[in-house]
């Protein structure tokens, strides 16, 4: 079983051009947490690209995420008394565009906004399949289950059509400018006889919007936490060419904002 860490995420969990959702109790911000420190390893590791945090809750927290970048340019110099740093963080800044939005329409609305600015940067779009290439942008929808789950609510056929549409043409957007997209999701309660749930029986969580939202996006993951520790296990529950499935990543949240990773098997006797 392998054990990934952040610095492999991009390569096997958050591709360029593909579409990966990151899933977990609704109450918990952990997702929206470990979201930022996709974007703050992003941005270290692409200095020329940009971002986009797509915020439905109106809760995205400008100040914490400028503390977890802090913490990526720290260990990408080893020293936390970096020359410059601020201007740093500033300019890193500057290249992440946040929109608020607060239903289904203005969710389209902004990804329509979002294609005809990506299609007016370049004269050299198009369609992108090798995952290989390097990255051009990063989107972060928080939280996709917000919008269509409201829309759902109102009407169940029209929500799922709704979400049908606006996911094929995000997956055409991302595949076109080779875009990594992330979808925070929430979770609903599991049975045994689902196919796509944790492989913890403990933890009886699965994706919520439904078995349709599963075919139109290419990584499904699930963060929970043990209830008798600080520990989270990150688990991809599904997976497009059934390559990763299965496979953990484990962390605890230190000081309200850092990340550990680490093997619970390493010091195994």
């Amino acid at each position: 079983m392998r054990v990934f860490t952040m610095d492999t995420m991009f390569r096997g969990i958050f591709p360029s051009s593909r579409i990966s959702v990151l899933t977990g109790h609704a109450q918990d911000d952990i997702k929206s947490i470990f979201a930022m420190h996709a974007l703050a390893e992003f941005l270290v590791a692409n200095p020329t690209c940009t971002a986009i945090w797509i915020d439905t809750l109106g809760v995205f927290q400008g100040f914490l995420f400028r503390d977890i970048l802090r913490l990526y340019f720290c260990r990408q110099s080893l020293d936390t008394n970096m020359v410059g740093l601020d201007e740093r963080l500033s300019k890193a800044t500057e290249r992440v565009q946040l929109i608020r939005v607060f239903d289904a329409a203005g969710l389209q609305e902004s990804l329509t906004e979002l294609e005809n600015s990506f299609a007016n940067a370049t004269s050299l779009a198009t369609n992108v399949d090798d995952t290989d290439q390097e990255a051009r942008g990063l989107l972060v929808i928080d939280s996709i289950s917000a919008t269509y789950s409201r829309a759902m609510a109102h009407d169940q056929s029209m929500g799922h059509a709704y979400m049908e549409t606006f996911l094929k043409t995000l997956g055409k957007f991302s595949r076109t400018y080779n875009i990594t997209t992330i979808l925070i999701n929430s979770s609903v309660t599991a049975s045994h006889v689902d196919v796509v749930r944790s492989q913890f029986d403990s933890v009886a969580q699965k994706p919520s919007l439904g078995s349709t939202f599963l075919h139109l996006v290419d990584f499904c993951t699930l963060i929970s936490r043990d209830p008798r520790s600080s520990v989270y296990v990150f688990e991809i529950l599904a997976d497009r060419w059934r390559a990763t499935e299965g496979h953990l990543l484990y962390f605890e949240l230190v000081n309200n904002f850092e990340l550990k990773f680490y093997n619970p098997n390493e010091n195994a006797g």
